[in-house]
């Protein structure tokens, strides 16, 4: 789809992204005539890029996708989107190749779906506050990597640009679907990695079997849209949170027998 589109059909994308909802305002920020402004909207609309109710136009969430697509593919980030190799409750991951020829995983940001239900019921809550709440979060996401990587094991931050962030690709396999050999090894590398972020200032916020990887003997923690900083008076509530579930999980599988009051003495030291 994204080779079907041409400049103008970009454009117009874009005004209605700023806000423009009507044909004139939109043909004013394209900078083209009514006429042909309605051709690309007609365009736009076959593709399921934007939504009308016969007077205004808003932007579809595949009309996002494109728009952050298109910039990707611009700055020679993307050339080609892969298979879908995962999904969570607020993000689609795909493979991609990218143009220096290096597989990178495209996280694409979906934090609106989950607020619908809310937004629908404030009535000064428009999509595009949906399209803000995912882009915020990948940039949150983006801002914990860069502060991490280089102490912590996180896959590297390549770029972002809206809702979409382009990742490093770890090999690896979820927690929840693997098996340990040495499950007392395997938690202390998690407890270590826990640690190092959180005298790196952040605490994860969600984590869970679901958001560490495990690469051969590497432990990898991912997904940190939802970090909070370490200073913050909530953080050792959450530490306290994100630390239960690790160890309640280990108890489960592996009766691994973890004081949850030690573990977090051992982090905050």
């Amino acid at each position: 789809m994204h080779q079907q589109l041409n400049e103008g059909d970009f454009k117009v994308l874009q005004g209605i992204e700023f806000g423009k909802t009507f044909l004139e305002d939109i043909a004013a920020f394209s900078h083209s005539s009514l006429k042909k402004t309605d051709y690309h909207i007609k365009k736009l609309a076959k593709f399921d890029l934007i939504r009308s109710n016969g007077v205004k136009y808003t932007l579809s969430y595949y009309g996002f996708d494109i728009l952050a697509l298109n910039a990707m593919y611009k700055k020679k980030i993307i050339r080609s989107i892969g298979d879908q190799i995962g999904y969570g409750k607020e993000s689609d991951i795909y493979e991609i190749l990218a143009f220096n020829d290096k597989t990178y995983i495209l996280k694409i940001h979906r934090e609106g779906f989950s607020f619908k239900k809310v937004l629908n019921n404030r009535p000064n809550m428009y999509k595009r506050n949906w399209f803000n709440i995912s882009t915020k979060s990948a940039l949150r996401e983006k801002e914990a990597l860069s502060r991490l990587y280089s102490s912590v094991s996180v896959p590297k931050p390549i770029a972002t640009n809206r809702h979409f962030i382009v990742l490093e690709k770890i090999d690896g396999t979820m927690l929840k679907y693997t098996y340990l050999e040495d499950p007392e090894w395997f938690f202390e590398g998690i407890i270590n990695e826990i640690r190092k972020s959180y005298h790196c200032g952040i605490v994860h916020g969600d984590l869970s079997e679901y958001n560490i990887l495990i690469d051969g003997d590497r432990v990898v923690l991912i997904d940190w849209p939802q970090f909070i900083y370490s200073k913050e008076d909530m953080a050792d509530k959450i530490l306290t949170r994100d630390i239960k579930k690790i160890v309640y999980y280990f108890i489960r599988k592996y009766s691994l027998n973890k004081e949850i009051n030690d573990v977090l003495k051992k982090i905050k030291d």
